[in-house]
């Protein structure tokens, strides 16, 4: 069984989307971010994406806010930074769905980062470097109660408690 605390951040860290659980729950099982859970992470995250959409992905992990400017300048060409653009605003299992601007969920980003990292920790900085001067937008992240509350999120009154006994079935 989970305590209540791990059940708290399972909830803050994966939003409740049950991907994100099962995915939390297995690295909590495993110990932590081992290289090997990190590629396993990289891959199931990037299962159903092409070759031109995953090369996208290592770019928009490093912008805080994505946008057609911010892409435009990390690409390099204006063409594959709008398109970029119109696939990442399409693109539900990476985009942070609650927030604006957009951005990439925070808990996938930072292991998808740490998997890039770990492959490739030269090119990851570089990634990082350009995406440094893009950074234009900062929103306070906001809880789920206060999410739920403006409509940004649909919880029900169960939400919680749902999501408790979601974490409690699959452990």
């Amino acid at each position: 069984m989970w305590s209540p605390d791990e059940k708290e951040r399972a909830w803050r860290d994966t939003q409740g989307y049950p991907y994100c659980v099962q995915l939390w729950i297995e690295e909590a099982e495993a110990g932590g971010r081992s290289a090997v859970m990190l590629k396993r992470f990289h891959d199931r995250t990037t299962r159903w994406m092409g070759e031109r959409e995953k090369r996208w992905l290592q770019h928009v992990l490093f912008l805080s806010a994505v946008d057609i400017p911010s892409l435009q300048a990390m690409l390099g060409n204006e063409t594959e930074g709008e398109e970029a653009f119109r696939w990442f605003e399409g693109e539900g299992s990476v985009r942070d769905t609650a927030g604006s601007p957009y951005r990439v969920r925070e808990y996938l980003r930072s292991r998808l980062v740490d998997y890039l990292r770990a492959c490739d920790h030269v090119r990851c900085e570089s990634w990082r470097v350009e995406a440094t001067p893009q950074v234009q937008h900062t929103t306070p992240k906001l809880s789920w109660a206060t999410r739920a509350r403006s409509g940004c999120i649909r919880v029900g009154s169960r939400g919680r408690s749902m999501f408790s006994a979601i974490v409690d079935a699959i452990k």
